[in-house]
């Protein structure tokens, strides 16, 4: 018996010291991550907060950019610059509410395809699908990956019709709805 209690006293430390080695590696390592991703997530909502805060006031920033540019420099410059600053804005506004109405667009039109075809969880995956349709170039990849990761556990055949059913709404919406918007 004295020869077992030592035996189990012995794992204990040995398990003891195999735990603390991990926890002292792996927390602060995971705790990084945790701060890395935070921060991104900061970043990009203070991003969101800044773009708005510019589109709601872009026509006093162009008033200002006017009245520095007429301030500072030529007449003739200060008025390229204002009309440089009009057409950037008018641009960007145009451009943004573009990439927003194709989005919703392709939502809406992704929740009543995977609606009609049966796919389960048809409304997440058309709001996933919308969402990230508005990030340029990537985001329709973003939107399908993890679409079809939650088919794929409910449904592999399933995962596979909605991979062909993306596929084609992507070439829709890429030579047809893009170019019309």
């Amino acid at each position: 018996p004295a020869e077992a209690l030592e035996q189990i006293a012995a794992w204990f430390s040995q398990a003891a010291d195999v735990l603390l080695n991990f926890l002292v590696d792996f927390v602060p390592r995971m705790l990084g991550y945790v701060v890395s991703f935070g921060g991104g997530i900061v970043t990009f909502v203070i991003g969101i907060i800044v773009s708005i805060h510019l589109l709601m006031s872009k026509e006093k920033l162009l008033s200002q950019v006017g009245r520095l540019g007429r301030a500072f420099l030529p007449e003739r410059a200060a008025g390229w610059l204002g009309g440089a600053a009009r057409v950037s804005v008018e641009t960007f506004g145009n451009y943004v509410s573009g990439q927003l109405l194709d989005a919703m667009i392709v939502g809406i039109v992704s929740v009543i395809g995977l609606s009609i075809f049966r796919f389960p969880y048809a409304m997440l995956i058309g709001v996933v699908m919308g969402v990230t349709n508005i990030i340029p170039f990537f985001g329709p990849f973003i939107g399908a990956v993890p679409s079809i990761l939650i088919l794929l556990i409910v449904d592999p055949i399933a995962a596979l019709k909605f991979a062909v059913f993306v596929l084609l709404l992507q070439q829709f919406d890429g030579n047809i709805l893009g170019p019309k918007i």
